[in-house]
C-alpha cells in the first residue's frame, strides 16, 4: 500500500511508530512483527486521526471484488491482530474505537508532523453548565444555557449534536470530557461554568477535541444577565469555527436567531424547561406557570408557545385533566406558535400531536412530523414522534426502523430506547425487545415506564417473579398497580389481578389506568368490562385510545364491538398476529 505523499516519514503514538513507507510499526524502538492488511488498516486509520473509516472503505481498498476471501473473516481477523499489536482493547480502546456497523477511527494522541488538511469535525455534546454558585435553584440556568447552545448548533445540518435530554444523564463537575465522548461517539465537547450574583454573570467554556485530547478553544465572560443572547451566540459561533465547519448563509441565520428579546422572558422558559423534565405533577404545574410569566413579558415568544402546547399533549394523552379541555389549549398553544415562526420544529410537532392524538387526523399529524423533521432532521425526538404515528397506524416494522433512527441519533436517550423496544414487541421479536427495554432502564433506572413494558413482556414469557419484582421497584401510583394488575392477568393469575383492578375501579377518574385496565379485562375473557371503559375513554376523547393498534388489546381484535370502535375511531385495521 503505498501511503499518501502528505503524510510525515514516522507517526507516533504513544509508545508506538509507524513507518508508513517502510511498512514497519515499533514498539519504543522494537520492531514488531505485524505486516500486511493490519498495517494498511493501521495507516488508513492515522493518515485520518479521529475521523471514522468505513467498512466499505476498507474493503474497497483491502478486499476488492475480485478476491475470493470472505471479508468479515478476513477483517475480524486483521483488527485482531492489530490490536493485539497494540495492546488494545475493542470494549475500552485506547487506539482504535469500533463503530458498530460503520467502521472504525483512531482516537488515541497523535505525535508527529500532518500536512494533510485536517477535516471538519462532524459531532458535539454540549455539557450542562456546572452551577458553580451553591445555590440548587440556580442549576436551570446552567442547563438553559447548554440547551440554547445545543439548539442553535442542531440546526447545521453537517453536525450531530448530543440532544439535551441525553446530556443531563453527564452533569456535575465530576464529568470526564473523553468518557462522555466514547459514551455517545462524538468528537468535541463543550464544557461550562456559571456563576449568578444578581444581574452579573461569569461564564466561563471550553471546547476539548478528545481525538487529540486538546484545547480547541476556551474563553471567559463577565456580563450581565441583560447580555446572556451575546454570550451565547458568541460560543455558539467560536464552536462552528474551531470545529472548521462550512456555514451556509441559513446556518448562520439560525445560529444568531434570537426566540425572544427579553432575558427575563427567558429566564421564565429556562425555568419552565428545567421543571418539565422532572416529570412530576408538581413540575408541571410549575412550568405552566412560568409559561404564563415568560409570556406576560413577550407575548410572541413562540418557543413557550410551543413549550405550554407539549405540556398540555402529556395531560391530554395521559389523562391528567380533562383530555378535551387539554387537547384545546394544546392546539391554541401549537397554532399560536406557528404563527408566530412557522420554521418552529416544536411547533409543527405538537400540531401533529394534536392531530394524532385528539383529532385522529392521521395524514395530517403525519404531514407536521414530516414536515418537523424537514426542519431539524437530526432531532431523536421528532424521530421518535414519527415512530410511535407508525405504531399507532398497526406499521409496525416502519416504526422499527424510525426508532432505530432516534437511538443513533441519540443512543443514550431511554425514550428512544423505549421505542424501540416496544417497536420489537409488536413484530414480536420478544429477546430484542426484552434487551432493549432493559437497556432503557440502566440509561435511567428512574424510567418507570420501561419497567411498565418490560414487567409486561417478562409475565408473558412466564417470568412472573422477575415482573412483580420489576414492578414493586416502581413508584407506588395508580398506573403502577394497574401494570401491576396486567402482568398478573398476562402471567395467568386472574383473582389477585381482578382484586387490583377493581380496588382501581372504585375511583372515579378515567384516564390512563382505565386503558390499562381494559387491557386487563381484555386479557381474564372480560369483554363486556373492557368494552365498556373503552367506551367511555372513546367519549372523554382520552389521547390513548390512539394506542388500540398495539399489544395489549389483542385478546378484544375479534370482537365486532372493538371493531366498530377503531372504525369510529378511524384506525386501520390490523390482523391478529397472536
Amino acid at each position: 500500500m503505498k501511503p499518501s505523499s502528505s503524510v510525515p516519514s514516522t507517526l507516533r503514538f504513544g509508545v508506538f511508530e509507524l513507518d508508513p513507507r517502510a511498512g514497519e510499526l515499533r514498539k519504543k524502538g522494537m520492531k514488531i512483527r505485524l505486516q500486511g492488511q493490519p498495517v494498511e488498516i493501521l495507516l488508513m486509520l492515522l493518515e485520518q486521526p479521529g475521523e471514522t473509516v468505513t467498512r466499505g472503505e476498507l474493503q474497497k481498498k483491502l478486499w476488492p471484488a475480485d478476491t475470493f476471501v470472505d471479508f468479515e473473516q478476513g477483517l475480524n481477523n486483521a483488527m485482531n491482530r492489530l490490536r493485539a499489536a497494540l495492546d488494545d482493547n475493542a470494549e475500552t480502546p485506547r487506539f482504535i474505537e469500533t463503530l458498530p456497523r460503520r467502521g472504525y477511527r483512531f482516537v488515541g494522541p497523535l505525535q508527529g508532523r500532518r500536512t494533510f488538511r485536517p477535516k471538519a469535525m462532524d459531532s458535539l455534546v454540549v455539557l450542562p453548565f456546572v452551577n458553580e454558585s451553591g445555590d440548587p435553584d440556580a442549576d436551570y440556568l446552567g442547563q438553559g444555557i447548554a440547551e440554547s447552545i445545543i439548539n442553535a448548533l442542531s440546526q447545521i445540518r453537517k453536525l450531530r449534536v448530543v440532544p439535551c435530554a441525553t446530556t443531563f444523564h453527564f452533569r456535575g463537575p465530576e464529568a470526564n470530557p473523553q468518557a462522555v465522548a466514547n459514551a455517545l461517539n462524538v468528537r468535541a465537547v463543550l464544557t461550562g461554568r456559571v456563576l449568578q450574583r444578581g444581574e452579573s454573570l461569569i461564564i466561563s467554556a471550553e471546547l476539548i477535541d478528545t481525538a487529540t485530547e486538546s484545547q480547541l478553544w476556551g474563553a471567559r465572560y463577565g456580563r450581565k444577565m441583560a447580555d446572556i443572547f451575546d454570550v451565547q451566540e458568541e460560543i455558539a459561533n467560536e464552536i462552528s469555527g474551531r470545529l472548521r465547519l462550512h456555514l451556509t448563509r441559513e446556518d448562520k441565520e439560525q445560529i444568531t436567531k434570537r426566540p425572544t428579546q427579553s432575558p427575563e422572558a427567558y429566564q421564565f422558559y429556562l425555568r419552565g424547561c428545567f421543571h418539565l423534565r422532572k416529570w412530576t405533577p408538581e413540575g408541571v404545574r410549575r412550568c405552566l406557570e412560568y409559561c404564563r410569566q415568560a409570556l406576560e413579558i413577550d407575548p410572541a415568544y413562540a418557543l413557550v408557545q410551543a413549550l405550554m402546547s407539549r405540556v398540555y399533549l402529556v395531560m391530554g394523552v395521559f389523562g391528567f385533566t380533562r383530555p378535551r379541555d387539554a387537547f384545546a389549549r394544546a392546539k391554541s398553544a401549537a397554532l399560536k406558535a406557528l404563527e408566530i415562526d412557522r420554521a418552529l420544529a416544536e411547533a409543527h410537532a405538537a400540531l401533529g400531536c394534536v392531530l394524532l392524538y385528539f383529532e385522529w387526523d392521521w395524514p395530517g399529524a403525519e404531514e407536521q412530523f414530516r414536515q418537523a423533521l424537514e426542519i431539524s432532521p437530526n432531532s431523536s425526538q421528532l424521530h421518535i414522534e414519527l415512530a410511535n404515528w407508525f405504531g399507532d397506524m398497526g406499521r409496525f416494522d416502519e416504526m422499527v426502523a424510525e426508532a432505530q433512527i432516534a437511538v443513533q441519533l441519540d443512543p443514550l436517550s431511554a425514550n428512544a430506547i423505549l421505542t424501540l423496544g416496544a417497536g420489537f414487541y409488536e413484530c414480536r421479536r420478544d429477546a430484542e425487545a426484552a434487551e432493549q427495554l432493559q437497556k432503557a432502564l440502566e440509561v435511567n433506572p428512574d424510567f418507570f415506564w420501561a419497567a411498565y413494558f418490560l414487567a409486561f413482556l417478562y409475565s408473558a414469557q412466564g417470568r412472573h417473579e422477575q415482573a412483580v419484582s420489576l414492578l414493586a421497584s416502581a413508584p407506588d401510583i395508580p398506573i403502577t398497580r394497574a401494570y401491576m394488575a396486567l402482568s398478573f392477568a398476562r402471567g395467568g393469575h386472574r383473582e389477585t389481578a381482578l382484586e387490583i383492578a377493581h380496588e382501581l375501579e372504585r375511583q372515579p377518574r378515567r384516564d390512563f389506568v382505565g386503558y390499562v385496565l381494559s387491557a386487563v379485562h381484555g386479557l381474564l375473557g372480560e369483554e363486556d368490562e373492557a368494552l365498556t371503559i373503552l367506551e367511555e375513554l372513546f367519549e372523554e376523547r382520552l389521547g390513548a385510545i390512539v394506542f388500540l393498534n398495539h399489544g395489549k388489546h389483542e385478546p378484544l381484535r375479534g370482537s365486532p364491538r372493538f371493531q366498530d370502535l377503531l372504525r369510529r375511531i378511524g384506525l386501520p385495521q390490523v390482523a391478529n398476529t397472536g
